[in-house]
């Protein structure tokens, strides 16, 4: 579950009151009794009640998966942090595999899954992995214990439809507070894209529901008249009933693309940022006609697919004939609304697409065969753990679950110019990461610069800084004279080259540090 809901205190006294039921209490709790003849004699005999809806369920094909997880350490990346041994839920699909959730199993070194009604647990491994919409393919590589497993085990249907409002619906898991199967139930109450991630500028569509969801159902199936809507994936943890479901576009999506070549390479973006046109005098000043509308292009990342087509103060009007109202919404079914960015990412890579922009007055049209576009900032586990080691100076890319490990979750502690440079980052270039300053290990040589970690590097020598490894080639190249550091807010840090070099190997054998650099 990507957001873990802690035991809080109400949780540990439900569990106290449960403990004091006696043992006849549990033993005939959901029993019933039956009048059976036995040597000629009528006896007693107990026997589980039945729930007509729950025995349509088929349960015995959601599994619980165990996973032994060893992450990055993204401020120190020549070394990973403590194991974490966690569980989630999965569910069979065809192939004999099992889908899950991406944050059930990032990073995972070990993974074991056992079936309903089964003590046994067999290995596995991932196949295929998109924390884009956190969903991840396993396979059972257990050799001994495979047979056995996928014994009487059948794929479970999965519906093509998007669920409506008030549609009621059965989730099906393994959370916490216990060790066998959990069913609840609840109803749609709301379908709209949502950001799956961290990053704000990537949203998929999403639905949600109000069945009670929590830690540990994360990868189980959502059911609707015995087939699969979606995947339990996400919740509010500063709200109640108010839980988020994975719905079959997007896993179809997921699954096809898998099929068809063997890996998931993301979601397609026209990698736009836009402004709406809700306020009259931005369309008048924009010569809008009347009874048109759309959103206003202010920036076109140089990767995006329309980049030379479509310019900065551009009007979006439509996708594929679709129209774009001034809030960027667009219409989805009947009487509901969506983001527009849905009519994109439910595309695949290569396909095309036909934007309508208003441009001086006049309407034009363009194709653009739709590509996904990397992120500036990676936002998930997806992003590199590399560094480079320099006279004690740590530098690595710039990245999320950097950010969060180095000052987290909330970032309260991160300094106001980094959080400002994050905010307003954007790409220049294809291949362009920011590269921060992670942490001084402070030496002789760096002495007085160890507060100046968190900062953004610009320039080395006057030369602007591409990438991680463009770095590690400039420093490389330096091997006599003075070289400076030029950081966000002008904040300069200069070595002598020489001094550097002679000091590198001391700074690492004191830290237990292997090289100077993990990029190969």
């Amino acid at each position: 579950f990507s957001r873990v809901f802690p035991i809080n205190s109400w949780f540990a006294k439900l569990e106290s009151k449960s403990s004091k039921r006696t043992k006849t209490d549990r033993v005939s709790k959901g029993k019933s009794k039956a009048k059976v003849k036995k040597d000629n004699k009528t006896i007693d005999v107990e026997e589980d009640e039945q729930n007509p809806l729950l025995d349509k369920l088929p349960l015995e094909s959601v599994i619980k998966v165990f996973a032994s997880l060893c992450c990055p350490d993204y401020e120190r990346p020549w070394q990973m942090r403590n194991r974490e041994d966690v569980s989630g839920s999965g569910f069979v699909i065809q192939g004999r595999r099992i889908l899950t959730n991406a944050h059930c199993v990032e990073h995972a070194t070990f993974i074991t899954v056992r079936k309903y009604g089964s003590s046994e647990k067999v290995t596995a491994t991932v196949v295929c992995i998109s924390f884009d919409c956190d969903l991840a393919i396993l396979e059972v590589t257990d050799e001994e214990g495979g047979e056995a497993f996928w014994k009487d085990l059948k794929p479970l249907q999965l519906t093509s439809a998007i669920p409506h409002l008030q549609d009621e619906v059965l989730v099906a898991g393994y959370p916490v507070g216990g060790d066998n199967i959990s069913v609840t139930r609840g109803i749609v109450s709301r379908i709209e894209p949502i950001e799956y991630t961290e990053n704000e500028e990537v949203r998929l569509l999403a639905v949600q529901i109000d069945a009670a969801v929590n830690s540990g159902n994360s990868g189980g199936p959502c059911f609707k008249d015995n087939k699969v809507i979606g995947i339990a994936f996400q919740g509010l943890d500063d709200a109640d009933g108010i839980s988020y479901i994975i719905p079959m576009t997007i896993v179809h999506h997921f699954l096809t693309e898998f099929e068809e070549k063997g890996t998931f390479g993301g979601f397609c973006s026209l990698g736009l940022q836009v402004q709406f046109m809700e306020n009259k005098q931005l369309r008048k000043a924009y010569k809008m006609p009347k009874n048109t509308s759309g959103v206003l292009v202010r920036f076109v990342d140089p990767v995006s697919c329309v980049h030379g087509l479509v310019k900065m103060g551009d009007v979006l009007l439509a996708i594929d004939d679709v129209k774009i109202s001034n809030d960027g919404s667009v219409r989805f079914r009947k009487r509901e609304l969506i983001d527009y960015q849905h009519l994109v990412t439910q595309k695949f890579p290569g396909s095309t697409c036909k934007l309508s922009i208003f441009r001086d007055g006049n309407q034009i049209e363009i194709e653009a065969s739709l590509k996904p576009i990397p992120e500036l900032i990676p936002a998930t586990g997806a992003a590199p753990a590399l560094y480079v080691c320099w006279g004690g100076l740590v530098f690595v890319p710039m990245s999320l679950p950097y950010l969060f490990e180095a000052f987290g979750d909330d970032m309260e502690d991160a300094p106001v110019s980094l959080v400002g440079e994050v905010a307003r980052a954007r790409r220049s270039f294809a291949d362009q990461q920011l590269v921060v300053l992670a942490c001084v290990l402070v030496d002789e040589i760096n002495y007085g610069y160890e507060d100046e970690e968190g900062r953004i590097l610009k320039k080395v020598n006057g030369e602007d800084v591409i990438n991680l490894k463009h770095l590690l080639k400039l420093l490389q190249d330096i091997q006599s004279g003075v070289i400076t550091f030029e950081f966000d807010e002008n904040i300069v840090l200069v070595f002598d080259a020489e001094e550097v070099l002679k000091k590198n190997q001391k700074i690492l054998k004191s830290h237990k540090i292997p090289a100077l650099t993990n990029i190969i």
